[in-house]
């Protein structure tokens, strides 16, 4: 009777280990700038299960793409804070050190503020 109890209760602990923060959740999928300016023609963000793409097109051809992976630092309400790191690809940093980006999301309006930058959502 121990063993079973010691069992279910190390399944409930470890699907509660796996339960994604809702807002980590939000930001899965695809973001594209909401206002395109002068210096960022096209501006995107993809996150995908711990994994991130960002290109960006600047100064009209010239092109920045950078992959690689993230985790969550903090989640408190609607701000996010991840940390990138193991950069692949065009510099994202002046440094190729860990960094950190905060996100601000908004639910009813499906979009986030990715470094105080608005983007919509364009992809689930």
């Amino acid at each position: 009777m121990r063993k079973r109890i010691f069992i279910f209760l190390l399944l409930i602990f470890t699907i509660t280990a796996c339960t994604r923060d809702p807002n980590v959740q939000f930001i899965q999928g695809t973001w594209e700038i909401a206002h395109a300016d002068a210096d960022n023609e096209f501006f995107q963000w993809q996150f995908s299960n711990g994994m991130f793409t960002r290109q960006q097109e600047i100064d009209r051809g010239s092109s920045l793409y950078t992959t690689g992976q993230y985790r969550m630092v903090e989640s408190d309400g609607n701000l996010l804070t991840l940390e990138l790191f193991d950069f692949s690809g065009d510099r994202i940093s002046y440094e190729d050190s860990p960094m950190t980006i905060k996100i601000e999301i908004d639910r009813a309006n499906d979009t986030a503020r990715i470094t105080n930058t608005l983007f919509i959502r364009v992809s689930p």
